[in-house]
């Protein structure tokens, strides 16, 4: 259980520092955590301004020059190249940890990583824990492939050079898809209202799944005449179609007030259809039919005005969400498609940076968590 925790506040930390990407010198006076050796649940306080306290003294019985070299593989033992690599090291009878700076491995997949903290001769047992990510994006056939590699090791410190073969697992998803060529096939089409007359939008867009995975995104831009014509991709075919869907939105109707909330009624329609252009053929004509709905829910409450916005998907005289079209049926805003998963794909990737400020603040509260979970489930003392 205490390696567990150990390797969970590990992995957590180190996925911190790695979509951050700010690295900070390796150290005696970096106890993860921030205080000091042997109590490092508070951070310090700070005040603004002012110079931070001196750092803490260097940890008893540790010194700082152990050299790691790793070596990046894929599950086939290939080399992963422009992985991103960190340490954490932590005491097995103490009560700290260390993080080493975050480390871009070569084109061959390989880092060296200096200045590692291990025990001299009367110095407390120390574990280093390796994390190193790689994620790659690729074009195939106009669609984007995405490709991760992670993988995770311990071991002893130790004085002198060690070598590591870390073994990574891999898994990828398609993502967007590029805007169809000059001789895609064109969808023609006209939106009409409840009435059945021809009505101009406010927005609409385009979405069209791959059969094989990846989608495909773009604005609907429709006439006065409530006509469209629209390139897409020549995709799908009678055993695995593509799925393209057609999503508008008109303005604002009308306004209904009743005590102290009004309630904006608008046009909403979509219509969705199965594709099959592969062999050339050209797609039919679609007719969007729009149904009256919720824009929104506007009311003056104690405290301040409570703004609910609708999907178009209920309330009003003559609303009906289920109402079919002769393309599809019709009814609120859709989401954009989940991304597929799929097997491996072949092709040239090029590195890129892994970014996500949301992931980030979640992966430093639950480190922090994490962290302390480890320490509390280790022996105090020797």
């Amino acid at each position: 259980m205490p390696r567990l925790a150990r390797a969970l506040g590990a992995t957590l930390l180190l996925l911190t520092l790695a979509l951050a990407a700010a690295p900070a010198a390796f150290a005696a006076d970096e106890p993860v955590g921030g205080g000091t050796p042997g109590d490092p649940g508070e951070l310090p306080p700070v005040d603004p301004g002012e110079p931070t306290d001196p750092a803490p003294e260097p940890i008893a019985g540790v010194v700082y020059d152990g050299i790691l070299h790793i070596t990046i593989r894929d599950e086939a033992g290939d080399p992963v190249p422009f992985a991103g690599v960190s340490v954490v090291a932590y005491a097995l009878d103490g009560e700290w940890g260390l993080a080493k700076d975050y480390v871009i491995a070569d084109e061959n997949g390989l880092v060296m990583i200096d200045g590692l903290p291990r025990p001299d001769a009367d110095g407390p047992a120390i574990e280093w824990q390796v994390f190193a990510s790689s994620v790659t994006v690729e074009t195939i056939d106009g669609c984007e492939w995405v490709r991760e590699w992670s993988g995770f090791a311990t071991l002893a410190a130790a004085p002198g050079e060690t070598s590591l073969d870390l073994a990574t697992t891999a898994s990828g998803g398609w993502g967007a898809c590029g805007a169809p060529g000059a001789d895609a096939p064109v969808l023609h089409g006209i939106v009409v209202g409840p009435d059945g007359l021809p009505v101009a939008i406010a927005e609409g867009y385009v979405f069209q799944a791959r059969p094989e995975g990846g989608t495909y995104f773009a604005i609907l831009s429709v006439g006065p005449d409530g006509t469209f014509a629209v390139a897409i991709h020549a995709w799908g075919s009678s055993e695995a179609p593509s799925t393209l869907t057609l999503s508008v939105r008109g303005e604002i109707t009308r306004s209904e007030t009743s005590g102290d909330c009004t309630t904006d009624y608008g046009l909403f329609g979509e219509a969705t259809i199965d594709l099959a252009l592969a062999d050339g053929s050209v797609p039919a004509d679609v007719t969007v039919t729009m149904v009256e709905g919720i824009v929104q829910v506007a009311c003056a409450a104690e405290g301040g005005d409570r703004d609910e916005t609708g999907d178009g998907s209920g309330g009003g005289p003559g609303s009906d969400p289920t109402a079919g079209n002769e393309a599809g049926d019709s009814g609120g805003i859709p989401t954009m498609p989940p991304t597929d998963m799929l097997g491996d794909a072949g092709g040239t990737a090029a590195p890129i940076l892994p970014i996500g400020l949301g992931l980030l603040a979640m992966a430093i509260v639950t480190s922090v968590v994490a962290l302390p979970l480890g320490r509390a489930s280790r022996p105090r003392g020797r």
